[in-house]
């Protein structure tokens, strides 16, 4: 027989699991659906610039430092979070850690020298997944967006605030020819602060090395591996979940 504290131990152990188990099941589902669900602007991937590839939730409960319920818009990335755990650990962050701690904008503080735009470079062509290289800057409202090699040298710049949607490109309306200067020399500034000065290898390639290595590859036995080099997908909209444990 169980003590009267072992059992009602026993019972929330049960509650626990069966509520993981109902979690598990919800998000294994979700992540199925979403699957199966066509690609950001009709296209096949996840690695463009557009918002429906970029922006990705971020949910912090943190009791006691982040006040339920709250939101902050800050353009945030995944580079923060290494920055972020060492700084909740009370370790020193390397000077040459591109990221930043988001303790702050935990705590609903926004430093007055947080970052008002963000560098973004996709190069992996031709494949595995057969995408653009492109690169840009983004902004809180505008995207100057580069796609080039090896045969095309196009421009775009995309207006969230008059098209949300992102199907229109203003890079040639004279109304935004102030905006296309300011951004190119932010984009130009970002790649130095990364230093990328110059195109990647891989972008340099050209089609038939890359259909020659393709070849090469499937004439051997097809093993489980990772051929994806892909960059950290950066994440806007740094959303903070209300804290469903505090009572009111």
């Amino acid at each position: 027989m169980f003590a009267p504290w072992g059992t009602a131990v026993a019972d929330s152990v049960l509650e626990f699991r069966q509520e993981r188990e109902q979690k598990m099941q919800f998000d294994l589902e979700r992540a199925n659906r979403i699957q199966r669900r066509p690609g950001e602007h009709g296209w096949f991937d996840k690695r463009w610039i557009f918002e429906e590839s970029l922006r990705s939730p971020l949910m912090v409960r943190w009791p006691g430092v982040t006040r339920p319920g709250s939101v902050n818009n800050n353009i945030v990335s995944l580079l923060d979070f290494a920055e972020t755990f060492l700084d909740i650990a009370g370790a020193k962050i390397p000077v040459d850690m591109q990221g930043r701690s988001l303790v702050p904008l935990c705590k609903g503080e926004t430093p007055a020298d947080w970052r008002k735009s963000l560098y973004y470079h996709y190069y992996e062509f031709p494949v595995p997944h057969r995408l653009r290289p492109h690169y840009g800057v983004i902004t809180d409202r505008f995207k100057l967006v580069h796609y080039y090699k090896p045969d095309v040298d196009d421009w775009e710049l995309l207006d969230l605030e008059k098209d949300p949607l992102e199907v229109k490109n203003f890079y040639a309306d004279p109304a935004y020819s102030a905006t296309v200067r300011e951004l190119h020399a932010e984009v130009e500034r970002l790649r130095k602060e990364v230093r990328e000065t110059g195109a990647p290898r891989m972008a340099t390639k050209g089609l038939k090395a890359s259909h020659n290595r393709t070849i090469r590859r499937r004439t051997k036995p097809r093993r489980s591996r990772d051929v994806s080099c892909t960059p950290p997908e950066f994440r806007r909209l740094h959303h903070f979940a209300p804290d469903h444990s505090a009572k009111s």
